[in-house]
């Protein structure tokens, strides 16, 4: 009996032993998810109001508003056409945020295609029109503004499931990230504004000849 007794303990232990084991091997392999998703999300929400901020600043450099669709659109070929890349891997995070937070993953597909699609249209035609090429500006600016913040909010709620020490960096990280974007910002502009005049030129003057 004593022996019977022996091996149903330690069958037992041994049960348990590997439900515990099996527990924090899946938990290990969830913070991993949760955390490549946080990443995802910080890559998409700072490209947003990367390419916003920058932006923004053209408009006080531009002679005109076509001078700046034209700034407007060089940005978008410089950092939205190139990041297709950067693009598939933030859709990896949908379906591990399915797994928790099934409406939250619809929305985030809904932003990604929000963001491609807002992001390549062209207003050339509106330039001479400096109302209506406003309010077609505003529309988009206003989009990308709800899309960058539902973005932050995301990455701070899955970051606080990942745990306290990752939302608490996260949480540093978005403190830091507007001074940081601010500091750029001025090297950035005067960049791509060198390289927008200097491409045009040298379209006249092919046209030229």
């Amino acid at each position: 009996m004593n022996a019977l007794y022996v091996s149903l303990a330690g069958v037992a232990v041994g049960w348990a032993l590997n439900e515990f084991s099996a527990f924090f091997r899946a938990r290990s392999a969830k913070k991993v998810s949760l955390g490549l998703a946080v990443t995802r999300l910080l890559q998409l929400e700072h490209q947003m109001r990367t390419l916003s901020d920058v932006q923004e600043t053209m408009k006080d450099l531009s002679h005109n508003w076509k001078e700046y669709e034209g700034l407007r659109q060089h940005c978008v070929n410089r950092y939205i056409e190139s990041s297709e890349e950067l693009a598939i891997q933030a859709k990896e995070a949908v379906p591990i945020i399915a797994a928790c937070l099934p409406i939250q993953a619809m929305r985030l597909e809904t932003i990604y295609r929000n963001h491609s699609f807002t992001r390549k249209m062209k207003f050339g035609a509106l330039a001479d029109r400096p109302k209506s090429y406003i309010n077609a500006i505003s529309a988009i600016e206003a989009v990308d503004e709800i899309n960058a913040n539902e973005l932050r909010q995301l990455a701070i709620r899955i970051a606080r499931m990942h745990g306290f020490i990752t939302w608490f960096h996260i949480w540093r990280f978005f403190q830091k990230a507007s001074r940081l974007r601010q500091s750029n910002r001025s090297f950035v502009k005067l960049k791509l504004l060198d390289e927008f005049r200097s491409e045009s030129s040298a379209d006249e003057q092919t046209n030229t000849l």
